[in-house]
């Protein structure tokens, strides 16, 4: 009897070990097979109008090519590339200026819903280095400048000639609509450096601003950043995830309409931004916007 009892004793104990290894591994293969796709971030983030970009997307999962979703105007189209973490973006010129939305997918489950900024002027990706005096990259104006402050204290530098009178306008997308979890300065500075105009959180934990030059000469429009979260540090931010766009214009730029919303009648818009002096449109259901607007 004791011997019987001592081996039921031990079938006991191998049931219930292997019981648990079972459940262990049913856990582990849960585990993998909901493991949905991720996303942090795109670069660029955003296109022209009119255009087709190759963007890159970096996240994690388990199976390239994705699958898109995301309701679209005719004329813009997103694909997978057979290339791992990279989308083929094509926008036609009848595609509004503005932000979309889209989601990547696998069986698995899908990401966070995804921006995408299409602009309006045309796109420049800034070439590194670019973060000390004498570097920096020369931009024609209008454009919009697709940035990362990666490396270590990451400075962006950007070299913009202007005439004596004539207005800089600068809009910072980042942390604003992109979600990035940055907060970004921008200084005009005159070329030996020294700061003529300076912004840090005009939009949220983005900055804007508007320089006039008091003569002609060229200036430069100097970017860094300190994470969104405040720390005890004291030095400049940077991480692979800092992607910012840039709207960079002598062009006046439309910062928002007043009243913010309106009817199916006609009304007045009182146009306010850079460049507007007691201006107003007439809204009939659709007009056109011949100025630079955020995107």
């Amino acid at each position: 009897m004791i011997r019987l009892t001592q081996c039921g004793w031990l079938a006991n104990r191998i049931t219930t070990v292997m019981a648990i290894g079972f459940f262990a591994i049913g856990l582990v293969s849960t585990a993998l097979q909901a493991a949905a796709p991720t996303v942090t971030h795109l670069y660029p983030w955003g296109l022209q109008q009119g255009t087709t970009e190759e963007i890159s997307v970096k996240g994690s999962w388990t199976k390239w090519p994705l699958e898109v979703a995301g309701e679209f105007p005719a004329g813009l189209k997103i694909k997978s590339l057979e290339t791992a973490g990279q989308l083929s973006v094509e926008t036609s010129t009848e595609v509004r200026a503005g932000v979309y939305h889209f989601r990547l997918f696998d069986g698995e489950g899908a990401t966070k819903v995804i921006p995408l900024i299409v602009g309006a002027v045309p796109e420049f990706r800034e070439k590194e280095p670019n973060g000390k005096p004498g570097e920096g990259n020369k931009i024609a104006l209008p454009a919009v400048i697709n940035g990362q402050l990666k490396e270590s204290a990451d400075v962006d530098i950007f070299l913009v000639d202007l005439a004596e009178g004539e207005t800089l306008s600068l809009l910072f997308v980042a942390n604003n609509i992109l979600g990035v979890a940055m907060d970004a300065i921008i200084q005009v500075c005159d070329s030996r450096g020294f700061v003529l105009a300076q912004n840090d959180d005009e939009r949220g934990l983005d900055p804007q601003l508007s320089y006039t030059a008091k003569r002609t000469s060229m200036v430069q429009v100097r970017i860094f950043a300190f994470p969104e979260a405040t720390n005890s540090s004291i030095a400049f931010s940077s991480n692979a995830d800092y992607i910012y766009r840039l709207t960079a214009t002598t062009k006046r730029l439309l910062d928002f309409c007043l009243p913010l919303s309106v009817s199916a009648e006609s009304m007045d818009l009182q146009l306010q931004g850079a460049g507007f002096t007691n201006e107003s449109l007439q809204w009939t259901g659709t007009v056109e916007m011949p100025y630079v607007s955020f995107a």
